[in-house]
Order: C-alpha cells, then structure tokens, then sequence
C-alpha cells in the first residue's frame, strides 16, 4: 500500500505497488485531483554502508514517475524493514511517498 502528498499543494494520493522494497517494480498512484501516476521502482546499492559499518545493511531505492497530467520527477527511498519513505520532486513540487503492507513485500 502506497500514501503520498504533496508539500505546498493540498493533493495527496494512495496507490499499490508490485515492487518488493529489495527489488524492482511498478508504482500505481492515483491522486485526490483524479490525476493518475506511475512509474517504476528499482532498489539502488548504497556504495557507502559497507565502508561506514559493516553490520548497517541500509538499503535505498527510486522511483521515476509519470503523471496523466503531464507531471514527471524522481524519488529516493530509504528502505527499512517494514517501509519505504520516498521523497523527490514531481513537476514543480516536493512529493513524498510512503510504501508499506504485504504487497510491498
């Protein structure tokens, strides 16, 4: 289960994703305003955590979204064990994003 909003406008959106958080897949949005949003999720190596410490296995992950009303961006994640949180601009805005549940997993 996916929830998200925006920073300064009051849209937010909910939607589900085939992705699991340690791999890749799709995001499925759909927005307050009617606006539909997708796009694909793929885990990223983090080249840093094994040199900070060994036993911080940290992982992070991005998405590339697209919007029926034209609007593109990209987040990051950061992926802990039961969640993802994503942040990133989508057209001229902040979004953020929260993937958690059992289809994320």
């Amino acid at each position: 289960y996916i929830e998200g909003k925006m920073l300064h406008a009051p849209e937010s959106f909910t939607g589900t994703t085939t992705a699991e958080l340690t791999g890749s897949g799709t995001l499925n949005l759909l927005s307050t305003t009617g606006t539909r949003c997708g796009g694909a999720y793929r885990q990223v190596q983090d080249d840093n955590a094994a040199e900070i410490r060994v036993a911080d296995h940290r992982k992070s992950g991005e998405a590339e979204i697209t919007c029926s009303d034209g609007r593109t961006g990209k987040l990051l994640f950061l992926v802990g064990d039961d969640e993802a949180v994503g942040t990133g601009m989508l057209g001229k805005d902040i979004m953020t994003l929260t993937i958690e549940g059992s289809d994320a997993f």
